[in-house]
């Protein structure tokens, strides 16, 4: 390609390699540990080896979306450090490449990559993760259902649960826009109770504000009530398994959602800090890798790979851990999200790439 200097590609190899090695690894050790968990669930119900291999099989593209940030903070550290024990760096450096030129195809590859990962975190991931729990939900119970367009589905003798999604809030399950519908011994609709929201307390359903129908051959009656108290057995934690929780879901899952409790005036931050953190994506990942870069010009050169390795995942968990830290702080004390989302990764990378500039 034109305008693409030999030393380029030679930088663009070191890092792609480092990126691919690294990735693959973090992938692989990641599954095999969710795998590994999995066989402890083999039995409730149908769950079976099988099953656990389809479970695990869906969830491998979230995990290629959610460790490609670490994949690249070492993929910049491994493989442009990589350029300097054999004094590759040096070479560049005197033959009159500034630092933020040498790692100016570090960035191009990062932002690349790290634009086909976000389009995999809104199809393949999104979807991969929905297959898994729908997997997981109906091997571990025959009463338990989830569908892409209509929730959630849950049996309890003549009764019929169903929830357009839900959360847990509080160590609670609560189920958001709920319908439960009650039928007769001969399969008849005689009622629906339809809420915004229904909680399980201590093993007690409870709906909140709601709509009662009632349904007989000479009318449809209908009442509005506060709360409503549901006498069932329907174990919550059966529930949870059909959960798709709002950081795994895509934009468009997100926004229905967050439509839907801004338009009943419920509380939709969880739901809107997962949104911005999809929107801030992009940055987050690669920001961790700028912060990386400067350590691959300085006391690297006399490191080994342990090294490397070992500075490039402290960077990596240390921004993860601090950036998770600022959503939580500011769903807790209603700060902008858009702010605590976007800004931190913005100014990490500007700041590394003034002191790339500025370096001598």
């Amino acid at each position: 390609m034109r305008g693409i200097k030999r030393a380029d590609w030679l930088i663009l190899r070191a890092v792609a390699s480092s990126l691919a090695l690294s990735w693959l690894v973090l992938v692989g050790i990641d599954t095999a540990q969710a795998f590994a968990n999995e066989m402890d669930e083999i039995g409730s119900g149908n769950y079976d080896l099988m099953t656990a291999v389809t479970y695990t099989a869906w969830t491998v593209p979230r995990r290629f979306y959610e460790l490609f940030p670490m994949a690249a903070v070492l993929a910049a550290v491994v493989g442009l450090g990589s350029l300097a024990p054999t004094s590759e760096l040096t070479a560049l450096r005197a033959a009159g490449m500034s630092k933020l030129r040498i790692s100016a195809p570090v960035i191009l590859l990062l932002l690349l990559v790290g634009m086909g990962v976000t389009s995999i975190g809104e199809t393949l991931a999104a979807f991969g993760e929905h297959q898994a729990q729908s997997v997981q939900a109906g091997a571990k119970s025959r009463d338990l259902v989830v569908t892409s367009r209509t929730g959630m589905w849950a049996r309890d003798g003549a009764y019929l649960l169903n929830a357009r999604s839900g959360k847990v809030e509080g160590g609670e399950l609560v189920l958001i826009d709920a319908r439960l519908y009650e039928f007769d011994p001969q399969g008849r609709l005689l009622g629906i109770v339809r809420a915004e929201k229904a909680r399980n307390r201590d093993g007690v359903w409870r709906f909140e504000t709601l709509r009662r129908f009632g349904f007989t051959k000479a009318k449809v009656s209908s009442t509005t009530e506060a709360s409503w108290v549901w006498q069932s057995k329907l174990d919550p934690r059966l529930m949870t398994l059909g959960l798709v929780q709002p950081r795994y879901q895509a934009v468009k899952d997100l926004r229905r959602h967050i439509d839907y409790l801004l338009r009943n005036g419920l509380d939709a931050s969880e739901f809107l800090d997962a949104l911005w953190t999809r929107f801030a994506y992009p940055l987050r990942a690669i920001a961790p890798a700028f912060l990386a870069l400067p350590f691959a010009f300085g006391f690297l050169r006399s490191g080994g790979l342990g090294k490397r390795i070992m500075i490039g995942a402290v960077i990596g968990l240390t921004f993860y851990f601090f950036s998770r830290m600022l959503g939580d702080l500011a769903g807790v004390y209603g700060f902008n999200l858009a702010v605590a989302n976007l800004v931190p990764p913005i100014l990490l990378m500007l700041a590394s790439m003034v002191h790339l500039a500025r370096s001598r």
